[in-house]
């Protein structure tokens, strides 16, 4: 069961425009808002929506999510404290509000928050992040994990602002991905226990243990199509990618070359998955259909992350960020988009000093 204790002490637009226009094609018609402002409760929704860090105003990283290739910048204060900067991560969209949930950067720590229509809203005042949400009815679930100054950690989950503790004692974890499915709460990420570390994933706080923990492994995404689980992730010490249906391997690769695994989807009887490939000094960005890949795209950076996949009509979405290395050997990142293997860095998603991501994909129409 999910350890429930009370909280304690305890982180190109036009371009872009035209991908959202193919994107949401069926649309009768596609209104770009004509601002940054969030739109508030009650506003139309419509369109293609994308979590992550952008640009702030002042040129620092800032949480964010772009509406229609339009980035909407997601500010907050925190007490008396100086926030530096901040990440977006998970996003859902309930009826007419919009949620993204992610971390602040502060002078006192790194607090995990989620923002409703671009109001901030503190989980807690101790270290951590805030991983992904989602909103069923009237409840507002949000994944991530705390930390604390003796290294301990721990994956938790929020529901209405309540934490739970995956884990407790010396039994470390981590939450990374969120999925509510009926009445069930399904967790993804890792448990440290007795020495070792397992890719899991929790169903209504009961972990599920993927791998053997001689390597370290962990879930970053999940995905359930009626009581079928999916998650996507990786073991360190192996070259294999692989995601795990229903607690059995399934592998995409000989290990040949190193590809990791990060993403998964599932549309009817297809499962989509969404991952790299190291192919010389970089990497290629690689989906698969139902264990055949589909897309091959290489890019010129230093690495790539992936972060999300979705399919809508003949589209296959995915995101992440190219990063890439300056001659001093600092590294950057631009937020990408890859849309049927074609890239596009999102707008306000890039320069030469920071690390700017594209993090959840949701279309409405």
């Amino acid at each position: 069961m999910i350890n429930l204790k009370g909280v304690r002490n305890t982180y190109l637009y036009a371009s872009l425009l035209v991908l959202a226009l193919t994107l949401i094609s069926c649309f009768e018609e596609i209104k770009v808002p004509p601002s940054y402002d969030p739109p508030g409760a009650g506003k139309d929704v419509k369109g293609v929506y994308i979590s992550g860090t952008a640009m702030s105003d002042n040129g620092t990283a800032v949480a964010s999510y772009w509406r229609n290739g339009v980035p909407v910048n997601l500010t907050a204060t925190y007490l008396d404290a100086i926030v530096y900067n901040s990440a977006g991560f998970g996003m859902a969209i309930s009826g007419t509000d919009i949620y993204v949930c992610g971390v602040l950067i502060t002078s006192k720590g790194n607090i995990p928050t989620y923002w409703k229509n671009g109001t901030p809203v503190t989980l807690t005042p101790d270290n951590g992040e805030a991983t992904a949400i989602a909103v069923v009815g009237n409840n507002v679930y949000v994944s991530g994990f705390v930390s604390f100054a003796n290294g301990d950690h721990y994956g938790v989950v929020w529901k209405n602002g309540v934490i739970s503790y995956l884990s407790e004692g010396a039994n470390f974890s981590m939450a990374n991905a969120l999925v509510v499915s009926g009445q069930n709460v399904y967790v993804g990420g890792y448990l440290v226990q007795d020495g070792k570390t397992y890719a899991t994933y929790w169903k209504n706080g009961n972990p599920v243990l993927l791998s053997s923990g001689e390597n370290f492994g962990h879930v970053r995404s999940l995905a359930i199509a009626g009581n079928t689980v999916y998650a996507a992730g990786r073991e360190l010490g192996t070259y294999v990618g692989k995601y795990w249906k229903d607690g059995q391997e399934v592998n995409l690769s000989d290990g040949s070359s190193q590809v990791i695994v990060s993403a998964i989807y599932t549309k009817g009887h297809d499962v989509y998955v969404a991952g790299k490939r190291q192919n010389g000094d970089s990497w290629e960005l690689l989906v698969w259909k139902n264990d055949e890949i589909i897309t091959t795209t290489p890019m010129n950076g230093f690495d790539i992350q992936i972060h999300n996949i979705l399919v809508s009509h003949d589209n296959v979405i995915v995101t992440g960020g190219v990063i890439f290395r300056n001659e001093n050997s600092s590294v950057y990142t631009h937020a990408t988009v890859w849309t049927n293997g074609v890239s596009m860095t999102l707008p306000n998603g890039a320069d030469e000093t920071n690390a700017y991501l594209a993090n959840s994909i949701v279309i409405r129409n």
